[in-house]
């Protein structure tokens, strides 16, 4: 099954494929659509945010390819990519738009020249802090932004009936699946995103400060998200206010 990731490069692909369709696009948009690169996480954010941005303009363009013979077997794959636009999809978007860009502003800060130890410090806590509440909080707005989106582009609000997830099996069991409801599968994927995330890349000892120079300390940084940008490849994404202003845009 095609990835969340892998559905967003493919309507760029779609549309810079081809002049014309391009040109349809445009007429619907302010600003252009982004590729995402393998090599650079943060495209991934620009990515999903002009989509999340631009998500009815986008939709109209397809419809305006899907019913206009003109574009020939552009037509077909207009259609389809309408297909795989349903809550589930936007409910993706919507998440990983939050969540991108929480890390997004905060790796802006971080590439200051002039930041201090203490406040790189302070930035991953409060990142840390931020990723947290969206996981104890954040899911139901998500849910409910997505299906505001979904009725005003004209998509289905509806989640598929159920969903198959594999679980873990002993020694001398046969292989099996679950069957699980849409909406808590969409839970499930949530909180795997945010753990995945908290676990293994913000915790405490991801960033030991110690009394080296600084410029070590900004490789490890610099590490830290070039490791972040891994943990997106392989997913199918209060602390005190005098702590955090820095992370208010």
């Amino acid at each position: 099954m095609i990835s969340f990731f892998g559905i967003v490069q493919n309507i760029f692909n779609y549309f810079s494929g081809s002049t014309s369709r391009w040109e349809v696009l445009m007429r619907c948009l302010k600003i252009t659509l982004k590729t995402h690169s393998d090599t650079r996480w943060a495209s991934k954010y620009n990515a999903v945010h002009s989509l999340y941005c631009q998500f009815g303009g986008v939709i109209k363009a397809l419809r305006d390819i899907s019913t206009n013979p003109i574009f020939g077997d552009g037509v077909a794959n207009a259609e389809s990519i309408l297909k795989q636009f349903d809550l589930e999809f936007v409910y993706f978007l919507v998440m990983w738009d939050k969540i991108l860009n929480q890390i997004y502003r905060v790796n802006k800060l971080l590439q200051s020249s002039n930041i201090s130890i203490d406040q790189a410090s302070k930035m991953i806590n409060c990142l840390n802090v931020s990723l947290q509440e969206m996981r104890d909080s954040g899911n139901e707005q998500i849910k409910t932004e997505a299906i505001s989106i979904c009725d005003k582009v004209g998509i289905k609000s509806e989640l598929k009936i159920k969903r198959t997830i594999k679980r873990k099996v002993m020694s001398g069991e046969n292989s099996s699946g679950e069957d699980i409801s849409a909406d808590q599968f969409l839970k499930l994927e949530y909180y795997k995103v945010l753990d995945n995330m908290m676990a293994h890349y913000l915790s405490p000892s991801t960033f030991l400060l110690s009394d080296k120079k600084f410029e070590n300390t900004k490789l490890s940084i610099k590490i830290f998200f070039i490791f972040y940008y891994l943990l997106f490849l392989q997913l199918p994404t209060q602390c005190h206010k005098s702590q955090c202003t820095i992370l208010v845009p």
